[in-house]
């Protein structure tokens, strides 16, 4: 009698991953959690498999099911009605469910099996604004640093844990897909957990000002990816899968400013990461009376590598930037710069 994983299960809500104490450790089932309203799609008639990476429930069932109720019961899972060699645990809360297979006569126990449902919480404080006359130039720059506390905390501190310590096993979606600089996204994970953005920017040079710097800075993306667009750029990643889609992070092609290390400190059960954009303009450029703005909008993320599969295990946290500066005698100043933690405005 073993306890199994029944169809569209391994993959899809998650999957088996070795323990932290090698082959003598206990046997581990990692799920990232789902909201309500996104698992509500996994019962769509016309989708077939695509939203079940959302489905509500972890669905177990024992490996002989002949007679099962009369011999044997589940414990830390709820049977299926109408089914009782099958059970399930909830993925709407994140916790650590301890199931066993038991048998009812003798209370042994049968099999046992660790389901994880993990989720990070995402908060943010603002950091220093460092905007002001620069002697040539004005800049402005302002953001937030962000930690994202992972849920069960005794994922990472439990004796006996699933391992998803080390470097990633595959590149993170879309493949092929670049940052609005040009860099492979590919680079914006160097482990299994990972904190990542997205971005979609605009510019209002009305006067076209020339502006300094990489040209990227100033273009203009204006969706966040999409399945139609991986990366959010015209022309860039194309189509992606839904499931490609929950993980892309189109901003992220680099590890420089986050710490995806949740097993020492000092960000111990945390991926911690920073973000700061800047933008200037030279006083030589311009006239008096000219503007330019730059819209920032950013959602910030954390994925999880399972078993070599993307998983996301964070709500999407929204923040801007609005970058507004206006040349006034010879000078570049600031025109009501603002950052806020929505996506309004844009």
């Amino acid at each position: 009698m073993k306890i199994e994983f029944d169809s569209h299960q391994q993959g899809y809500t998650g999957d088996l991953v070795p323990s932290n104490r090698g082959a003598g450790g206990q046997k581990h089932y990692v799920s990232p959690k789902v909201n309500p309203a996104m698992s509500s799609l996994s019962s769509l008639p016309f989708t077939g498999t695509m939203f079940q990476p959302l489905a509500p429930f972890v669905v177990l069932k024992a490996s002989v099911s002949t007679d099962f109720a009369k011999t044997f019961e589940w414990e830390g899972a709820t049977p299926v009605a109408g089914a009782p060699h099958k059970a399930q645990v909830s993925r709407l809360i994140p916790g650590h469910f301890h199931v066993k297979i038991n048998n009812k006569s003798s209370g042994k126990i049968e099999d046992e099996l660790h389901l994880w449902v993990v989720w990070c919480d995402i908060t943010s404080k603002t950091t220093p604004n460092e905007t002001g006359d620069q002697g040539t130039f004005f800049l402005v720059k302002m953001g937030y640093e962000f930690t994202h506390t992972i849920k069960p905390a005794t994922l990472i501190t439990a004796i006996d844990r699933p391992d998803l310590s080390g470097a990633n096993t595959t590149s993170v979606p879309p493949a092929g897909g670049k940052n609005y600089a040009g860099n492979a996204l590919s680079g914006g994970a160097t482990k299994k957990w990972d904190s990542s953005r997205r971005i979609r920017q605009k510019t209002l040079n009305p006067s076209s000002v020339a502006l300094p710097g990489d040209a990227s800075f100033h273009d203009n993306f204006h969706n966040f990816p999409s399945v139609s667009d991986g990366d959010g750029r015209p022309g860039g990643a194309g189509a992606i899968s839904f499931r490609d889609w929950l993980v892309a992070g189109n901003d992220d092609a680099g590890v420089g400013d986050e710490d995806n290390n949740p097993y020492t400190a000092p960000h111990t059960g945390k991926l911690w990461g920073i973000d700061t954009p800047s933008r200037g303009i030279l006083h030589s450029a311009g006239a008096d009376g000219n503007t330019v703005e730059w819209r920032l909008h950013f959602q910030e993320f954390a994925r999880l590598e399972i078993n070599g599969k993307w998983y996301l295990i964070s709500d999407f946290y929204p923040w801007r930037v609005h970058y507004k500066l206006k040349k006034v005698s010879g000078k570049w100043k600031d025109n009501g710069s603002s950052r806020a933690t929505d996506n309004n405005g844009f």
